[in-house]
């Protein structure tokens, strides 16, 4: 499937002369997710905000900056941008309904329907980009974050959050057979992603918990009996929410990696070797489900 532009056209000055090809069995599961009047947004409101501010704290531009992000489901982050002052806001993702939605809060900004291995952007265009709880769904995470690397601008910040795989609540997912929700899951350690930022080309600057809140979670997870036990959990998960942001990355739901681009990719330290690692650990760890590519 070729390009698809949804609901306003990215200026030419973006847009690079590729089509992005889409796997269309999972766009049209995601289609389907956001077709409906429920949806999750795991990232929002203040946990956004978390997100936001790493970014621009190791930025060294200052003014004009420009947004990317990969995955952007209904535009809960680039919302946050917008109220932080930042105008130029495009994003991404594999479905329209949820670009709909998206575009409905955000009208003046550039929305596209793309995969993220194959971004249909100029090479260095963008100050920040952001793929927030997304990269673990790529069929290739390492030519996602090459991608990334492609479209990010040469002293920009690349912002990826990633889940935990040994944070308590994923664990019990996993033993209640529901942590595979999406059509893929790759199920990386925090070292191995690391190794894929790197092998990419990235610098990572900073490595961070980056905590959504409990009810996003539980939502994000749509475990039915978990969601029952929320009441009766309440005390225990409001002290959660008050300490998200400082628990030990052991505990942590999410990882963030605040990453920069410093040169033309695959150029510093062992990224060779750190790109075989992820390709290793992907091959030996990573999960699909339900889909054939």
């Amino acid at each position: 499937m070729h390009l698809k532009r949804c609901c306003t056209k990215v200026s030419d000055s973006k847009l690079g002369e590729g089509c992005s090809k889409l796997n269309e069995k999972q766009a049209e599961w995601y289609d389907q997710l956001y077709s409906g009047e429920k949806f999750w947004s795991t990232f929002a409101g203040e946990d956004a905000a978390h997100i936001l501010d790493a970014g621009l704290r190791y930025l060294r531009k200052r003014t004009g900056i420009n947004i990317l992000e990969v995955g952007c489901g209904v535009g809960a982050f680039l919302t946050e941008a917008r109220r932080n002052g930042i105008s130029d806001l495009v994003g991404t993702d594999l479905s329209s309904a949820a670009l709909h939605k998206a575009k409905s809060s955000l009208n003046d900004s550039e929305f596209v329907v793309a995969d993220g291995l194959h971004l249909p952007f100029k090479e260095k265009v963008f100050e920040i980009v952001a793929c927030l709880g997304t990269l673990e769904h790529f069929d290739d995470p390492s030519q996602g974050a090459r991608e990334f690397y492609r479209t990010l601008t040469i002293g920009g910040s690349c912002l990826v959050v990633v889940p935990n795989p040994y944070f308590a609540y994923t664990i019990v997912c996993k033993v209640l057979g529901r942590y595979r929700y999406q059509p893929i899951e790759h199920d990386l350690s925090v070292s191995n992603w690391e190794n894929c930022l790197q092998g990419a080309g990235f610098v990572v600057l900073n490595v961070a918990v980056s905590n959504p809140r409990s009810d996003c979670m539980l939502t994000a997870k749509s475990i039915p009996m978990l969601a029952k036990l929320y009441p009766t959990a309440k005390p225990l998960l409001s002290l959660y929410d008050a300490i998200r942001h400082h628990v030990p990355k052991l505990f942590s739901y999410h990882i963030m990696f605040v990453t920069r681009r410093i040169g033309t990719g695959m150029k510093h330290g062992n990224s060779l070797g750190t790109a075989l690692k992820c390709k290793n650990a992907l091959t030996q760890r990573g999960k699909l489900a339900g889909l054939s590519h």
